[in-house]
């Protein structure tokens, strides 16, 4: 799903709802062996579990305090790569080095900006337990604290709402939040990620797996 070229579409979303933040995401992909794992301390201070596939890449995931993340394929864009910071050019050694020492999204934007982040077909989309969201773009990163939010398969920066309509999934979701904007049910997110989810055809890019990380309890 995230930063290589053998993945296919996705969805995400951060909600929080009664004072409790949870990110959710579909895995849009034809591949199967799905799997969930655990993941010691090593680079750090947290332990972590993830979500991928028999390649043990981390293709989403939460740490012990709390922190979130998954990934949205896009498009590859041009990324100018800045002399002055160090390069990164293996992803999953950048995701882990996150997730076992940051706390926070903003913890997460100070580690990302000291690299060039060449691996430049994904965004990955980082939320807290206090609910601030993160979007990490190949040269782009935002942060922000919407009550609910949910991306697929762009870099929000460079792309309009009308052309975020274009992807029915993202469509699906809008139009979820749109007709459930006062809804406060302990399910909200659950309902959130349904909507948003594929119906896989034969061979098709369908949702091969869902989570929900409830980020306040520590619970995927």
């Amino acid at each position: 799903m995230i930063l290589r070229g053998d993945c296919f579409a996705c969805s995400v979303c951060k909600v929080t709802v009664n004072g409790r933040t949870y990110l959710g995401n579909n895995e849009d992909s034809w591949r199967i062996g799905s799997r969930i794992w655990f993941e010691n301390k090593t680079f750090g201070n947290f332990g972590a579990i993830y979500v991928g596939y028999d390649d043990n890449f981390p293709q989403g995931g939460m740490n012990e305090a709390g922190l979130a993340y998954d990934g949205l394929t896009i498009y590859p864009k041009s990324v100018t790569l800045d002399p002055s910071k160090t390069t990164e050019t293996n992803p999953g050694k950048f995701i882990r080095e996150i997730m076992q020492n940051c706390t926070t999204v903003e913890d997460v934007k100070n580690y990302a900006i000291k690299f060039n982040r060449p691996f430049n077909s994904g965004v990955l989309f980082f939320a807290d337990k206090f609910g601030k969201y993160l979007v990490m773009e190949p040269d782009t990163m935002t942060i922000g604290n919407d009550a609910k939010y949910i991306i697929a398969n762009f870099c929000p920066s460079t792309t309009s709402d009308k052309q975020k309509l274009n992807f029915e999934r993202y469509k699906r979701g809008n139009d979820f939040l749109f007709n459930h904007t006062n809804d406060t049910n302990s399910n909200y997110c659950l309902s959130l990620v349904d909507t948003m989810h594929e119906c896989r055809n034969k061979i098709g890019d369908g949702t091969m797996h869902s989570f929900i990380a409830d980020l306040e309890g520590g619970e995927e």
